[in-house]
């Protein structure tokens, strides 16, 4: 994993280059004047009389995706380095290539039998593991109690006597995943930890949201935050599952998508039944319930969804677009906001290693790691396993409904079935609850109130309403509600 600048003096050039998946974050801006480049966007808001002008387009897709793909920014003037490219600058010019890629017409593997394919995974992840091992602090890993960091810590344990585990636990059932954390900790005795933190969450939202110098919504930051917090009290270096679902195909939008394609999408009618049947589905307070999920499925089967990305879109076109003031609407360059190339299963991988990989996932464990002085390292990740992964075939990864069928072949060499057995929940905190009970006051304040730091960007009618409708349990608006109040506490801090 790397970020690095290099100036050659002679040449009078820049050589800026970003690791192959996007590990680690890198900024430049550029005015035609004036050239800086940083590892966070806050060392670059440090120059004075920089040109900065809000990204309309990008404000538009972070309401999409909770984060803004690169090589988009919330600001016109600064952009990220894609993943594996490299760019140089000289005379005034920028030069950007890339320098790696994933081929997916190598699917070579077709005719490999499972046990080849899961010996071969397995060679390169324990190799990969044990390269990321070496290290001259204290040294341990992430238990979140599911298939990856269950995986890493298995093969960390057998390299290592006494490795330290660490797992966050949430005092709401559905939250936590202490049971099989501690399965995993138990099988392999490893010194294991684990703390509570959704009160200290709770109380801290503000303080936070403070440290973040661009939007991210991503609420999940929050746990991984003081996970990292925990972790570093223990040691320097703690090793991560991160990657294992955009390789193996482990979230829950490529099944729906299969679903739709496969299914609902011949049938007559189809999109008229899940509008009808949508708003009568019950609430529910558990986190990923199987009728949030259901609800999830049915009001994007009612859209005729023919695009991986619109899985991951918080809420459906039309909602977005009005919550934005009309005024803003018109500097939007809403074609570059929508992709309508329908996706192979692998191109749905491959979209997701390419954008919310590196533009989510890593940049939230980067910056709440190094917040708290902890390197995190990723074995997921070592190209060669990368590479390997894309040239497998899509249905040794979803296999009807099953997620990551051949990483869970691997995995039931190495871990109690009941992890494997179990539902997958995602790393989040009870956000759609506090919205109607702790944060209600906090949220009106940042977003409705006259106060509202973006008041003149959004149509408070229609947050009004959004709100409205998630607090009378008529429908789940909190990732969209959680993006709006990050953003408003970004614009209070950085405007």
């Amino acid at each position: 994993m790397f970020a690095f600048v290099i100036f050659d003096k002679r040449k009078r050039e820049l050589f800026l280059a970003r690791d192959r998946l996007g590990i680690k974050p890198l900024y430049y801006y550029w005015d035609g004047n004036v050239f800086i480049a940083a590892s966070e966007m806050k060392a670059i808001l440090a120059y004075e009389n920089l040109k900065l002008n809000l990204n309309y387009t990008s404000l538009y897709r972070y309401l999409q995706f909770e984060f803004f793909p690169a090589p988009s920014t919330i600001y016109k003037n600064v952009k990220k380095l894609k993943p594996g490219f490299y760019l140089k600058f000289i005379n005034g010019h920028i030069e950007k290539r890339k320098y790696w890629d994933i081929d997916l017409s190598a699917n070579t593997h077709h005719f490999c039998n499972e046990k080849e394919i899961t010996s071969k995974i397995s060679s390169l992840l324990e190799d990969s593991v044990t390269n990321r091992l070496i290290s001259d602090v204290p040294l341990g890993t992430f238990l979140s109690g599911g298939i990856d960091s269950g995986l890493i810590t298995a093969m960390s344990a057998k390299e290592k006597q006494n490795i330290k585990t660490f797992t966050a636990n949430f005092s709401e059932s559905s939250y936590s995943e202490r049971e099989y954390a501690e399965a995993v900790a138990q099988e392999y005795g490893t010194e294991h930890k684990s703390f509570f933190i959704s009160t200290e969450i709770k109380n801290n939202i503000d303080t936070l949201l403070d440290k973040l110098d661009e939007p991210f919504g991503d609420i999940s930051f929050l746990p991984t935050y003081y996970l990292s917090k925990y972790t570093r009290n223990h040691v320097t270096v703690a090793l991560s599952g991160d990657g294992g679902d955009e390789l193996f195909g482990g979230y829950y939008t490529y099944v729906a998508f299969l679903l739709y394609d496969k299914f609902l999408r011949k049938f007559p009618y189809g999109d008229k039944v899940c509008k009808a049947i949508q708003g009568h589905l019950p609430y529910t307070r558990k986190n990923q319930s199987y009728v949030d999920g259901l609800k999830r499925f049915i009001k994007g089967c009612a859209y005729n969804p023919t695009n991986h990305t619109f899985w991951m879109q918080t809420c459906e076109d039309g909602n977005l677009l009005n919550i934005l003031d009309h005024d803003v609407q018109l500097l939007i360059d809403i074609d570059r906001c929508h992709c309508d190339k329908e996706m192979t299963g692998n191109e749905m991988l491959l979209w997701d290693l390419k954008n919310y990989l590196p533009e989510n996932i890593l940049y939230k464990t980067d910056r709440a790691s190094m917040y708290n002085s902890l390197e995190v390292r990723v074995p997921f990740l070592d190209h060669r396993l990368v590479e390997y992964a894309f040239s497998l075939p899509f249905e040794l990864k979803i296999n009807f409904l099953t997620k990551k069928y051949i990483l869970k072949k691997l995995a039931a060499k190495y871990l109690p079935k009941k992890v494997i057995k179990r539902r997958k929940k995602g790393f989040s905190v009870p956000f759609k609850n506090w919205v109607k009970e702790d944060l209600k006051e906090y949220i009106s304040y940042y977003l409705l109130s006259n106060n509202s730091p973006g008041k003149h960007l959004f149509n408070q009618t229609q947050i009004e309403s959004i709100l409205m409708q998630h607090n009378q349990n008529i429908c789940n608006y909190s990732h969209l509600i959680w993006n709006l109040l990050v953003f408003n506490k970004w614009y209070e801090n950085y405007n």
